[in-house]
């Protein structure tokens, strides 16, 4: 049996997160570190029709600027989304200055090849057939035989799914890091509805406002649902 929902206020959801993430006063000194990780979907087109592109086809084009896979520390995910992970900066500012910049040269030798870099949540051309599992190394060739005997969300996950994901340097707090853990977990559908962003995935529209977000809780019930939807334990250290 799944334990019963809670229910929590906006206003205490507030101050909680405000507790945990915000520095105390007086000693602001800002939030550290900032890092920031995209992903981005290849495709090209041909006559009217866009089509994935394939990840050799990718990494050949990124040849035109030799030293951008280690300026940006790319690597690629299993459905050969590029994932830009430049280093962390001193400000958010820099660290914006310094992702546009790496993106810049991502497209131009995107440009140089006919290759397009798009940013999206979820591919709304493509299926997971389309696609494919570009990245076909152990570790996502382990992850898709695990995630198929639970259905087709994993595959979905991997291949038509890009994320933006934002890593801050934070101060410890007294209760440890698993009270963050926690309160990210119950803020979740709020923040899901403020950046819900894909209302198409495979061609056709899903009828929900973030079908990244459907798909990532179909994945596997026991990790990857809201709240009492699914088993909240302790954050695994690095």
């Amino acid at each position: 049996m799944m334990p019963p929902a809670t229910t929590v206020r906006t206003s205490d959801l507030v101050e909680r997160v405000g507790a945990l993430f915000l520095p105390p006063q007086p000693a602001v000194t800002g939030p550290g570190r900032v890092g920031v990780e995209v992903e981005l979907l290849p495709v090209r087109r041909i006559g009217h029709v866009l089509r994935p592109v394939s990840l050799p086809e990718v990494e050949a084009c990124l040849r035109s600027d030799p030293a951008l896979r280690r300026d940006g520390h790319i690597s690629f995910e299993p459905g050969g989304q590029l994932e830009l992970s430049p280093p962390p900066a001193t400000s958010v500012a820099g660290c914006l200055d310094a992702l546009t910049a790496l993106l810049g040269r991502v497209r131009r030798c995107g440009t140089d090849s006919g290759i397009t870099f798009v940013s999206a949540a979820v591919s709304p051309w493509h299926d997971t057939d389309e696609i494919g599992l570009q990245n076909d190394g152990p570790r996502y060739s382990t992850m898709q035989a695990h995630f198929d005997r639970i259905g087709p969300a994993g595959r979905a996950m991997m291949r038509q799914t890009a994320a933006l994901q934002i890593c801050l340097d934070l101060d410890a707090v007294s209760d440890g890091d698993h009270l963050r853990w926690h309160a990210l977990n119950q803020a979740a559908p709020v923040l899901t509805a403020m950046l819900a962003a894909s209302a198409v995935a495979a061609g056709r529209p899903t009828g929900l406002r973030s079908t990244r977000i459907a798909i990532w809780q179909s994945v596997d019930a026991t990790r990857t649902g809201f709240d009492a939807e699914h088993t909240i334990g302790e954050p695994v250290p690095d």
